[in-house]
């Protein structure tokens, strides 16, 4: 798999958080999962950042899991969300899908039942993933050659997002908010460069395409992009064909995630 999934289990029940992420990881071994034990802190986790998936029991402390889903789905409607619960009733299922909850998880549940009922909210994520625009993060300090490439990128045929910054510590942190999907990063910047960014990204999100851009092709900076698996390097001044070159690599691997 191309990418790594972001995952969210909320349930107060520590034993039934450990089952659900044992089922994830038997369908996507290499899912990053975070856990939280109340509601007021899955939204808060939710809205920071996006997951591909999010799950939720129904009844958590401070915060419900059908208010947790309400809020999630007006912040990041394109976010699949299961619901868990031990009341079976239809007029709470029904109010519960009303609510935008993409399946149902019913309890006391089986191995076989969490692990069903996450391939069917996976599947629904890297359907959602294939057709969602690519969210793309240019980091450099110069206004010009952040405007360029945007610009540039817009005439490629991408289906995508742009966002700019001006710094490492801001693509980190913009990063950290959005997970982007390609990285184009200056190698000197203030505050971290790019070099030192991609690491801390990297620890965040091993599988994300990320492209240096750098007017110094030294050796030591070649030897660094290598450790850091650098999916592009392009040398300024940054030319359409170069950033055009590391597109298509993109595209490629865009157009390869499962769905």
């Amino acid at each position: 798999m191309s990418r790594t999934f972001q995952v969210l289990i909320a349930d107060d029940a520590r034993y039934q958080r450990e089952m659900v992420r044992h089922a994830v990881r038997m369908v996507v071994p290499d899912a990053q999962v975070t856990e939280v034990d109340n509601g007021r802190c899955a939204l808060e986790k939710a809205t920071a950042r996006p997951y591909d998936l999010v799950l939720l029991d129904l009844e958590m402390p401070h915060m419900n899991g059908a208010d947790v889903l309400y809020r999630i789905k007006m912040d990041r409607p394109d976010t699949v969300v299961g619901l868990v619960t031990g009341n079976g009733d239809e007029q709470v299922r029904q109010s519960v899908i009303s609510l935008g909850a993409d399946f149902f998880i019913l309890k006391p549940f089986t191995t076989g039942d969490i692990r069903a009922a996450v391939e069917q909210g996976l599947a629904a994520a890297i359907r959602l993933g294939a057709k969602r625009d690519a969210r793309v993060l240019v980091a450099d300090d110069s206004r010009t050659i952040r405007e360029v490439m945007a610009a540039t990128l817009r005439l490629m045929g991408l289906r995508h997002t742009v966002e700019e910054v001006a710094d490492g510590r801001a693509a980190l942190d913009a990063f950290k908010r959005n997970r982007h999907d390609l990285l184009f990063l200056d190698v000197n910047m203030p505050g971290l460069t790019g070099l030192e960014a991609l690491a801390r990204i990297r620890a965040l999100a091993p599988n994300v395409f990320a492209a240096l851009v750098t007017s110094d092709s030294d050796r030591d900076t070649l030897v660094a992009a290598r450790t850091l698996a650098v999916d592009g390097f392009i040398l300024k001044p940054v030319t359409s064909e170069r950033l055009g070159q590391v597109v298509d690599r993109f595209k490629k691997r865009w157009a390869d995630l499962p769905g």
